[in-house]
C-alpha cells in the first residue's frame, strides 16, 4: 500500500491546485485508507483499498457536481489530516482528546479553503501529498521532519508556478 500512498501524495503534491477534482479525489482515498482500520476495524488492504478507491471516486464526482460542498469537505478533510500529522511527528499525545485536532484542524481548513482558495489549497495539497509520500517511505522521525518540510515548499512553489505560468498565458493569449 506505500506504493499507493506515494502516488497518490506526488499527485497531490504537485497538482492540487491545477486539478482540483484530483486534490478531493485524493483526500477522499486519503480519509477512506486512513479512518477505516479505525472505526471498523477492518485491516485487510483489499478492503482498505476498495473502500479508499470509494471514497475518492466520491470525492471526485464531488468536486464536478457540487464545487462548494467539495471546497468545504476536502478543506475539512485535509485540515484534519494535516492536524493529525503535525501531532503525530511532534510525539504529541491527547489521549481521550485524540478528535480535538481533528475538530480544530478540520474547521480551519474548511474555512481557510472555502475563502483562500487558490492559496489554501496550495497549502494544503503540498501539506496532505507530503505527508503521504513521508508515510509511504518510512525514514527516521528526525529525517521525516526534514523530508515533510522540504517537500511541502517544494510541492508549493511548484504549483506556485503552475499557477503563475497559467494566468500568464491566459494574459498574453488573451491579446
Amino acid at each position: 500500500m506505500g506504493i499507493v500512498n506515494f502516488i497518490i501524495g506526488i499527485s497531490m503534491l504537485t497538482l492540487g491546485r491545477k486539478l482540483f477534482w484530483l486534490f478531493v479525489g485524493c483526500m477522499g482515498f486519503a480519509v477512506g485508507f486512513y479512518y477505516t482500520p479505525r472505526i471498523w476495524a477492518i485491516y485487510s488492504d483489499l478492503i482498505l483499498l476498495v473502500i479508499a478507491v470509494g471514497g475518492g471516486i466520491v470525492g471526485a464526482i464531488l468536486a464536478i457536481l457540487f464545487q462548494k460542498v467539495a471546497i468545504v469537505l476536502a478543506g475539512f478533510a485535509a485540515g484534519s489530516f494535516i492536524a493529525v500529522n503535525l501531532m503525530d511527528l511532534l510525539g504529541l499525545h491527547l489521549g481521550q482528546f485524540i478528535w480535538l485536532p481533528h475538530i480544530i484542524g478540520g474547521i480551519s481548513g474548511a474555512v481557510l479553503l472555502f475563502f483562500l482558495f487558490d492559496w489554501a489549497l496550495i497549502f494544503l495539497s503540498s501539506f496532505s501529498g507530503a505527508a503521504l509520500v513521508v508515510q509511504s517511505i518510512h525514514v527516521n522521525p528526525q529525517l521525516e521532519k526534514i523530508v515533510l518540510v522540504t517537500l511541502v515548499v517544494l510541492g508549493s512553489f511548484f504549483q506556485y508556478k503552475l499557477m503563475t505560468s497559467n494566468r500568464s498565458e491566459k494574459i498574453i493569449g488573451s491579446d
